[in-house]
């Protein structure tokens, strides 16, 4: 700017001295005060602001640059950071903080009118007509802000099945900031209980049990709000980690009408993996060896193959339990079986079967080796062990709920684009995971366009480059989405995860233990 100035005329001396200034003690944050001064005759030809007003007293550039510092998941001491490495002005942390406050309180309608849209859009989709009241298929998971179960913050969402759109939530906290200072420095005065009282319509905790109890409690607040949309949350699939359904089942949100569960696939394959490590580690401190590199062995790579197996028995959308359980089965009496004992009598008939067994019977060819064929190959000692796992995991009562074949992976997904708006590493107050999160259901919801409502909704105006980059971040996402989905990419992502197990269990037995969480260097 400096060298575009530098061959203009001053309009008082015509002199070619021209300079450009910026007088800090008027400028305010980004927002710069720039002087156009002229060197010969001292005299101040122009003065401006460098970027224009959104109301009578806020900057558009302040802002627009804490929307996107909380957007990519920064505070202050982020965006402190980044000018200081770019070498510009950065704004003062209370005026971050009333920026991100006005955000917060734009933040509440914006997020109110997003779900409004999500919810206009599954009434459509499920030929709703008018007020009347429609049945829906939600999956609902809770996640925490920060890692274990020590979270001052938490949030529940309903996803709808058939649309897969956010189509409420909930943000739940533990933690006041100004309950922890000005409340603990008021706590023996005696204005003490009429501050309470005056503080309780702005105080940030909604939540006063543990944390754990978080994910049931949203989960009271969003089926009991639920008929407010004329909507009824009547099949519930989730995790089975908390006691969501039963206290919904206590709560009778809609009278004599029943909450049924079904049960996420993923959660339930990974019970298996999970009976499976610990079926190995429990037998190990009895004395009974499972795992190691003898033949037929329980290996860390044979568990995630049976998981996956176990899995794809699972979401084949199986007509009946019957069904489902037989494919169940199949899978294990494959990997058990030997040259000297085939159990493959569960197993799909044909030439197109899965089971390299029925397979080259179907085709009237030799039967091949079972060791150089089957991948899962269990000894029969493993076998024995293993056999009871899948009793317990094949029960009538399980299979009733994975009938479907549904998922959580919607909310997996949507809790992933919250955290990455508020990463888990960082302590932050409610009203930043709040903003994260109605940040994350305009782009999980509506991708580019929503998070583009979003600067519209606190005040700026959207450009054009703004959309050009949208319109690319949504087709770079999508255009990820459909490869990921691809079978052969699905089959080589498979293979090289358990490739890379297998050779770090071959590392580990060939090293041996080189690392000890809390053992002492003899």
């Amino acid at each position: 700017m400096q060298n575009l100035f530098a061959d203009l005329l001053c309009p008082y001396c015509q002199e070619a001295t021209l300079q450009l200034r910026v007088d800090s003690s008027k400028s305010k944050g980004l927002a710069l005060c720039c002087i156009i001064h002229c060197g010969t005759c001292d005299k101040e030809v122009s003065s401006t602001m460098s970027s224009a007003k959104i109301d009578s007293y806020t900057y558009d550039v302040n802002r627009r640059f804490v929307a996107g510092m909380l957007n990519a998941g920064l505070g202050y001491g982020g965006a402190d950071r980044f000018c200081g490495v770019a070498g510009v002005c950065n704004m003062s942390h209370n005026a971050f903080n009333e920026h991100t406050n006005a955000i917060f309180s734009a933040t509440k309608e914006f997020s109110s009118k997003q779900i409004e849209k999500s919810i206009r859009k599954v009434r459509e989709v499920h030929g709703a007509t008018g007020s009347e009241t429609i049945d829906v298929a939600v999956s609902f998971d809770g996640s925490w802000q920060k890692r274990g179960h020590t979270s001052k913050h938490g949030i529940g969402a309903v996803i709808e099945q058939e649309t897969g759109l956010v189509i409420d939530y909930h943000v739940l906290s533990s933690y006041c900031q100004t309950c922890a200072t000005t409340g603990q420095d008021m706590k023996d005065s005696p204005d003490y209980a009429a501050w309470v009282e005056e503080h309780k319509q702005d105080c940030c905790a909604n939540h006063t049990g543990s944390a754990g109890a978080m994910e049931v409690a949203a989960a009271k607040v969003l089926w009991g709000r639920s008929l407010e949309s004329a909507l009824r949350y009547t099949t519930l699939i989730s995790d089975g980690d908390s006691k969501t359904l039963s206290e919904l089942q206590k709560m009778a949100p809609y009278g004599t009408t029943d909450i049924e569960k079904e049960e996420c696939v993923n959660h339930v394959s990974k019970r298996l993996g999970t009976a499976l490590r610990s079926l190995v580690s429990d037998e190990k401190k009895r004395g009974v060896t499972l795992g190691g590199t003898k033949s037929g062995s329980l290996t860390q790579a044979k568990i995630g193959l049976l998981q996956r197996y176990y899995k794809n028995a699972v979401i084949s959308n199986n007509g009946s339990i019957q069904e489902l359980q037989n494919k169940i089965w199949a899978s294990f009496y494959h990997s058990i079986s030997s040259d000297t004992k085939p159990t493959h009598d569960l197993c799909p008939e044909g030439s197109n079967s899965w089971c390299f067994y029925k397979k080259a019977v179907a085709k009237g060819e030799a039967i091949p080796s079972h060791e150089k064929k089957s991948k899962t190959f269990l000894n029969e000692v493993v076998a024995k062990y293993v056999k009871p796992v899948y009793e317990r995991l094949t029960q009538d009562k399980l299979m009733s709920r994975c009938l479907l074949g549904m998922t959580q992976n919607a909310n997996e997904s949507f809790h992933s684009v919250v955290w990455s708006h508020c990463p888990k590493h960082i302590f932050v107050g409610s009203k930043r995971v709040a903003i994260a999160t109605a940040l994350a259901v305009a782009n999980f919801n509506r991708g580019s366009r929503g998070v583009l409502e979003f600067v519209e909704a606190i005040g700026c105006s959207v450009t054009r480059e703004m959309e050009s980059r949208g319109a690319k971040r949504d087709q770079l996402r999508v255009s990820r989405a459909e490869k990921g989905e691809m079978t052969e990419v699905k089959r080589r992502r498979a293979k090289r995860t358990l490739d890379n197990i297998s050779r770090e269990e071959g590392l580990a037995v060939a090293e041996g233990n080189l690392y000890l969480a809390g053992a002492a260097d003899d």
